[in-house]
């Protein structure tokens, strides 16, 4: 029993530790966005009072309040699309940039085609693949997918490209396959470049 307590304080602790750090770090933009809240509010209410012009935050509060429902039905949809999208996608791209970098013919063949297509701006993309696909999950959560590709397939290549010749020496001198190198070597030093094209993805999936 008294290892119990001991194990719940030593957890409510931690977490209030945490939480303090937390506050602390980042403080000046929980205030940011309190001013900003604050003079929204009071620029709508008091200036402009007008909602149908610039609606204030308490108004907008009000209004999700009473389409309470459609608001959980279209953000369990958004979510969805933009969950299922972005695995697709990320995974995707974590593949084609491993084959790429690894595949001299393929290197060739698709780069300059995946950088022609990255380059249309996904404004132009999204009618598209309305009229191609129509108005439903599949085509959204492929558009999702479109989006999230394109950062970490090139940090994935980026990544397998930038391995220190130290490593291939070293796989090398174990006698190594090309296999044991890719996945014990290259996958690992591409690693942080994969995870950093994942988060630029995260923010693509959502916009």
């Amino acid at each position: 029993m008294g290892v119990e307590s001991s194990r719940s304080r030593n957890f409510f602790r931690s977490t209030s530790d945490l939480l303090k750090k937390w506050l602390r770090d980042n403080i000046r933009v929980i205030l940011i966005v309190v001013c900003i809240g604050i003079l929204w509010q009071a620029y709508a209410q008091f200036i402009i009072a007008d909602n149908n012009y610039f609606p204030s935050l308490w108004y907008v509060f009000q209004q999700v309040l009473a389409a309470q429902d459609t608001v959980i039905e279209a953000f369990y949809a958004t979510t969805i699309e933009t969950t299922t999208g972005f695995i697709f996608g990320t995974t995707i791209g974590f593949i084609t940039g491993v084959l790429v970098s690894e595949s001299y013919i393929m290197r060739r063949s698709m780069l300059p085609w995946i950088i022609f297509v990255y380059t249309v701006p996904a404004a132009i993309i999204a009618p598209l693949f309305l009229v191609w696909f129509g108005i439903n999950l599949f085509a959204v959560a492929l558009f999702v997918s479109l989006l999230s590709f394109y950062p970490v397939f090139i940090s994935t290549l980026t990544g397998f490209q930038s391995v220190s010749e130290e490593y291939y020496h070293l796989g090398e001198i174990s006698d190594a396959s090309r296999w044991q190198i890719t996945r014990h070597i290259k996958l690992w030093e591409a690693l942080p470049h994969t995870l950093s094209g994942v988060k630029v993805g995260v923010q693509q999936s959502v916009v």
